[in-house]
């Protein structure tokens, strides 16, 4: 399946119906925001695995470049509400009536943060599937704007910055996606980016898009040179050059700050970044999953028993 499209159906605003007997189909929300002015941004997570009875959530804050608030829990009991509108562990996600405008509520301990998030386009396919991956039958995402109201203590926070949301259902196996990089760049409702590049148990793959003032074009090639921090996490420097058929982008990403990524079966070095690109400034995040075991084709070379 190839997919790259933004029409959908109103009904994939709401629950989707899991195959029968697959434990491992699940349905998943996500934002990622960014204020770099502020130095400040979350990524906020949950994925409903229907079949097992449990959800999931990963989410975390950062608030003038220091990690303020944290929700990680892996088997809490999946809520009768409608995907659209419901309630996971401290998430409160509202999808509204369209595709481009998305609530959300995190309370956590001690910090509650609200977005409100608008795309700048209608949403965008990929494939999940691809390149060996198992991520997801179905998968859309968008990238826009948000303003976001941080309740910290005795300090309320209004800020505005930049975004991404994706919605995903379908089978999904994070072990098929050992290592790769994943960035989101915005610059203004005119240039734009989303971009993978994935290592799996079948070799590499590549996809994504790019939006530059009104061409909506899919990646066809992407590389990066990454500066891993010393942790051997975090994204210090990136430099992601992509090629679509309307030719190349060069995105350069600077860190602001860095919050670890991730739950069972997904370690990863989530950076907030300052991304520069044709001379023009804008934020978004870069996503590390470093490599930390071999694949079948470093067995081989190593002679490793299977």
């Amino acid at each position: 399946m190839t997919v790259f499209r933004t029409a959908f159906d109103e009904s994939d605003l709401h629950s989707h119906v899991a195959d029968e007997g697959d434990q491992m189909w699940q349905e998943s929300f996500c934002i990622v925001w960014h204020d770099p002015i502020t130095q400040s941004g979350g990524n906020h997570h949950f994925s409903l695995w229907r079949n097992q009875g449990i959800a999931d959530i990963w989410s975390w804050v950062v608030v003038e470049g220091k990690e303020v608030a944290r929700e990680q829990v892996h088997d809490i009991p999946i809520p009768d509400e409608d995907y659209a509108d419901t309630t996971v562990g401290g998430m409160h996600a509202i999808c509204g009536n369209d595709f481009q405008h998305y609530t959300l509520v995190h309370t956590f301990e001690g910090c509650t943060v609200t977005i409100r998030y608008s795309a700048y386009l209608p949403p965008v396919e990929l494939d999940y599937a691809s390149g060996g991956a198992s991520l997801g039958k179905r998968h859309f995402e968008t990238l826009g704007t948000v303003e976001v109201t941080v309740e910290l203590g005795d300090r309320v926070l209004d800020l505005t910055g930049v975004a991404f949301h994706d919605h995903s259902w379908g089978h999904r196996e994070l072990e098929r996606n050992p290592a790769g990089q994943w960035m989101f760049g915005v610059f203004g409702p005119d240039l734009m980016a989303s971009v993978y590049l994935r290592q799996t148990v079948d070799g590499p793959s590549q996809d994504g898009w790019v939006y530059d003032h009104g061409d909506l074009k899919r990646v066809q090639s992407a590389s990066v040179q990454a500066t891993i921090a010393g942790d051997g996490l975090y994204p210090r420097r990136a430099i992601f050059d992509v090629w679509t058929e309307g030719g190349g982008h060069r995105f350069t990403g600077e860190l602001q700050a860095g919050a670890v990524e991730g739950g069972i079966g997904l370690l990863a070095g989530d950076g907030l970044m300052t991304f520069e690109c044709g001379g023009r400034l804008g934020g978004g995040l870069v996503e590390l999953k470093p490599l930390r075991f071999a694949l079948p084709e470093h067995r081989a070379v190593l002679r490793l028993p299977d």
